[in-house]
């Protein structure tokens, strides 16, 4: 039985196979008319958009599916609307068309818009990190993206991450990392076979032709010999699974004892991965990769300087149900390195938002990023 924030029944609600709430079937004349107004949308204005239109059941379900919802809750509860778009109004009645049938109050919804949201980010880390034998609490978040660092702390809290960081230019860091990624090529060669009886003169043998072929791509791409570094992989699996595991080669000559390292070592890995090994279980070769890659050259990312700004008031901002708090709005350009700051606070960048709940204490590294320890 799925049920609302206050624990009501969603019985009528359509739903697909696994419990997906279902699109609420439209007219032909509808739907084209609907997908022409979402086309026109720009992201950040659906509240303006919608606030404009008698909305109907279907609309309120679109709010809540279209992902600009998430921009709206966040609008509605202070962590960026007032403080710089201006159009908390716009929001509060966006997130009104939501609250008003479920007879909830308008911060409440948003909470739950947001919660909605951490708890899928939440599951996604839990795959990379948990499912994988990672503890994430042995590990820093890392935020970027646009809306990355007004979820970080949040989603910190809830895997017992114990640290953040933001980098400098965290709303663009794809676009820094396309500018400092390393060239690269991947090589692989499929050969399924028991990993003891594989002959080691043979895979030494397809190893030297992956090789030749990275040196070639490489060389292709302008890159000098002496600065080609390459890497040597190995997939593995217990006989009879249908999914393999990638396994560093052992460094050392292509010999029988080679053979033995590497079923160790993925028995190991296996182990770390998944919780539990078979090592009396025989072990299938898959394939063999070579990854051959050159550095990039080297980009600075160094802040440049402060600039100096009329400081801003505080403003009121909600960080959970018990109300709004007085917050601090903070210019990431006026933060130097070795500055510290402390929550509640609003950190406002050029390419990101960077939300400080009470309780969060950070500091500025020399290279401009926000290091914020989560308590």
């Amino acid at each position: 039985m799925y049920r609302d924030l206050r624990g009501r029944s969603l019985a009528g609600v359509p739903r697909r196979s696994g419990g997906v709430p279902a699109r609420p079937n439209l007219p032909p004349d509808d739907r084209a008319s609907d997908q022409a107004r979402l086309h026109r949308l720009r992201p950040g204005l659906v509240f303006q958009s919608l606030t404009t239109n008698a909305l109907s059941g279907v609309d309120v379900w679109r709010t809540i599916l279209f992902v600009a919802a998430l921009e709206t809750a966040l609008l509605t509860l202070g962590a960026i609307g007032p403080l710089v778009l201006r159009w908390d109004d716009a929001a509060r009645r966006a997130i009104e068309t939501v609250s008003r049938p479920l007879a909830l109050p308008i911060e409440e919804t948003a909470f739950g818009i947001l919660e909605v949201a951490d708890s899928a980010m939440e599951r996604a880390i839990r795959v990379i990190s948990i499912e994988r034998g990672h503890d994430p609490r042995g590990f820093s978040l890392l935020a970027f993206g646009g809306a990355g660092p007004l979820h970080a702390v949040s989603l910190a809290r809830r895997l017992a991450i114990p640290r953040v960081i933001v980098p400098a230019a965290a709303g663009v860091l794809s676009a820094l990392g396309l500018l400092v990624a390393e060239v690269g090529h991947d090589l692989s060669q499929g050969l399924v076979r028991p990993l003891r009886g594989a002959d080691p003169a043979a895979l030494d043998q397809i190893l030297l032709n992956l090789r030749l072929r990275g040196r070639a791509e490489l060389a292709g791409d302008g890159i000098p010999e002496e600065a080609m570094v390459f890497r040597t992989f190995a997939d593995l699996r217990y006989l009879g699974q249908s999914h393999e595991v990638t396994v560093p080669l052992p460094c050392g000559p292509t010999d029988p004892s080679f053979v033995i390292s590497l079923e160790n070592a993925f028995h190991e890995t296996h182990r770390r991965r998944y919780g539990h090994a078979a090592p009396d279980e025989p072990v299938e070769l898959v394939a063999l990769r070579v990854r051959a890659t050159a550095p990039s050259q080297e980009v600075p990312v160094v802040p440049e300087g402060t600039r100096s700004r009329a400081p801003r008031e505080s403003a009121a901002a909600w960080f959970d149900r018990n109300g709004a708090v007085e917050t601090k709005v903070i210019h990431r350009d006026d933060l130097h390195p070795n500055a510290s700051l402390a929550g509640p606070a609003i950190v406002l960048g050029e390419d990101a938002t960077t939300l400080l709940p009470p309780g969060t204490v950070g500091r500025v590294d020399p290279f401009g990023s926000l290091i914020l320890e989560i308590r």
